[in-house]
C-alpha cells in the first residue's frame, strides 16, 4: 500500500471501487511489490497478483502477452499461472483472442514462437483456450486472476 502526493483522490464517480482501493488512512492497495528509499522514493519491482514463478524463476505474465500481442492477426493475449503441487512451479496457462476468425495458429505454433523467443522458464506448460473475449476491470485492465474461472464459463 501507497501514500503519496501522486496518488490519486479516488474513482470518479465509482465509491465501491474508491472504497476498495483506500483504506480509511488514506493508503492505496496498488497490487504492486515494491519498497521506499530512505528518501521516500517508491520503487515498484513485480506485480504482486500476477507473478509467475516457474523452476524458482519468477516473472510477469506480460512478457509472453506482449511477444504474441506483436504478431499481426492476435488481438490479445492473458496468461496466467496455477501452482502445480506436483512440480513446485506454475502451470502457465493461455487464453487468446484473434483480430478476424480464420487464422493459421495451432497451440503448438504458439507454444513454438514463446520457446524460441523467450527464455527457458517463460513457456506456456498449460493449456490454451481460444476465446471470443477475454475479462477485464471497469479501467480496461486484464483479469488474469478470474481466467481460471472465466474460461471454464466459456468452455
Amino acid at each position: 500500500m501507497v501514500k503519496n502526493s501522486n496518488l490519486m483522490s479516488r474513482f470518479l464517480n465509482n465509491k465501491a471501487a474508491t472504497d476498495d482501493f483506500f483504506d480509511k488512512d488514506g493508503y492505496g492497495f496498488t497490487g504492486d511489490i515494491g519498497y521506499y528509499t530512505e528518501d521516500g522514493e517508491i520503487f515498484f519491482t513485480r506485480r504482486m497478483k500476477d507473478a509467475i514463478k516457474v523452476d524458482n524463476h519468477w516473472f510477469g505474465p506480460g512478457e509472453i502477452e506482449s511477444l504474441l500481442e506483436s504478431q499481426p492477426v492476435i488481438q490479445e493475449v492473458q496468461v496466467w499461472g496455477e501452482y502445480d503441487t506436483n512440480t513446485a512451479s506454475d502451470k502457465v496457462h493461455m487464453g487468446i483472442m484473434f483480430a478476424r476468425e480464420k487464422h493459421d495458429w495451432t497451440p503448438e505454433k504458439l507454444r513454438e514462437l514463446v520457446a524460441t523467443e523467450l527464455p527457458p522458464t517463460r513457456r506456456i506448460t498449460g493449456e490454451i483456450y481460444f476465446l471470443d473475449s477475454l475479462p477485464h476491470n471497469l479501467q480496461d485492465k486484464k483479469l488474469r486472476r478470474t481466467m481460471k474461472d472465466w474460461v471454464k464459463q466459456k468452455h
